[in-house]
């Protein structure tokens, strides 16, 4: 108890990613969608909400909506359209791993979601994920902006390489410089 509370002031607060994961677990189990939204963001890094349409194959991407790509053999994939998204940085699309993939299965199943439904039904995920840090007893880094705060972070943490600061930084989309100035949580 002490040790883990000792820790969370030194982090000002906030869990390394995989503390966040467990905290989830504990709290909310592995099935649920809390637990699949902090894997995805984990996986994906994404700056949006991750609306995401469920859709067969690619052909089926047509508009700004955002859309995750899933059918019965390979890894699924993520494609973030949102204008937004693509004005700043163009298209977004990424496979995501067999372990996501097959969460996202089970989740799809356990809630008899279909094709051309929403993987997560609302409109935005930030009401959600706002919730589920207020229960896990993470507050004052904003909603989905933990899951970046943690990652970065972490990299700061693991002694991470310029380099691999910067190729974070490119998958969370943003400059290196707002990188170094909003997110780092200054050690003790």
């Amino acid at each position: 108890g002490d040790e883990k509370k000792k820790k969370l002031e030194e982090t000002g607060g906030l869990p390394s990613y995989d503390e966040y994961l467990n905290k989830v677990i504990e709290t909310f189990g592995e099935d649920g969608r809390e637990y699949l939204i902090a894997k995805l963001y984990q996986e994906i890094k994404a700056r949006d909400d991750l609306i995401l349409k469920v859709v067969k194959t690619r052909d089926e991407v047509v508009d700004d909506d955002n859309y995750l790509i899933i059918n019965g053999g390979q890894q699924a994939n993520v494609v973030i359209n949102s204008y937004k998204t693509i004005k700043k940085y163009g298209e977004f699309d990424v496979k995501l791993s067999n372990s996501i993939t097959s969460l996202i299965r089970k989740y799809l199943k356990n809630n008899k979601i279909s094709y051309n439904d929403y993987l997560f039904n609302t409109k935005g995920l930030s009401v959600i994920v706002g919730r589920m840090n207020k229960a896990l007893g993470v507050t004052g880094y904003g909603a989905t902006n933990v899951f970046r705060k943690m990652l970065q972070t972490d990299s700061d943490k693991s002694g991470a390489s310029p380099e691999e600061r910067l190729q974070l930084a490119k998958e969370l989309k943003h400059s290196m410089a707002t990188a170094k100035k909003s997110y780092v949580i200054k050690k003790k």
